[in-house]
């Protein structure tokens, strides 16, 4: 008597199609529906993020401090601002004037939770940056015929004393024997 009833039937149907949707991955399925909005959600924070670690690694080559009297919040304008609020941000301001609409989009549009160009922000992808520089490093020495390790000791002004260990390697790249000289640490 159950299998006949319209409650019953009704519930089969549902079923059924869940089934079906599950099985063929539809467009429609809400866990297909949700992967594919995830999916985009990082893709854009992706590319929002290139110009910024960009910028930030652009400071970090040239030896340009990143941080201003006032750097902190969401940056409001592509025009310059009244107080100075770092070579990072003003240097953000100038890709944006540059044209960069990802980074336009992201700064001005972007949830103000989600902006990666906060002090700690700057602070953790340099950390990571580090690390890659690190690691790179590392497997040029493994891959070296031979290396040695460098120790300097300095003393700054404020009667402090610094380390500084560099690594000393011998690659070949082309048929070329290099020697390079990459510091690993400050301690």
């Amino acid at each position: 008597h159950h299998n006949s009833t319209q409650y019953h039937m009704w519930c089969k149907e549902r079923v059924f199609e869940f089934e079906n949707r599950s099985k063929t991955g539809s467009t429609q399925d809400v866990r297909n529906l949700q992967n594919r909005a995830r999916q985009q959600a990082i893709e854009s924070n992706r590319k929002a993020l290139v110009p910024i670690i960009e910028t930030l690694l652009l400071c970090a080559r040239q030896n340009i401090p990143l941080r201003g009297h006032r750097d902190s919040g969401r940056i409001l304008s592509d025009e310059p601002s009244e107080v100075n609020d770092g070579n990072f941000r003003a240097l953000l301001r100038h890709r944006v004037r540059g044209g960069d609409e990802n980074l336009r989009k992201h700064l001005f549009e972007g949830a103000g939770n989600a902006q990666y160009i906060s002090p700690e922000v700057q602070n953790g992808l340099l950390d990571v940056s580090l690390d890659c520089l690190q690691a790179s490093i590392s497997e040029s020495v493994n891959n070296a015929t031979c290396w040695s390790l460098l120790c300097d000791e300095t003393t700054d002004r404020m009667k402090r004393e610094q380390l500084c260990v560099t690594v000393r390697y011998v690659s070949v790249v082309d048929g070329e024997v290099r020697i390079n000289e990459d510091p690993i640490c400050l301690i």
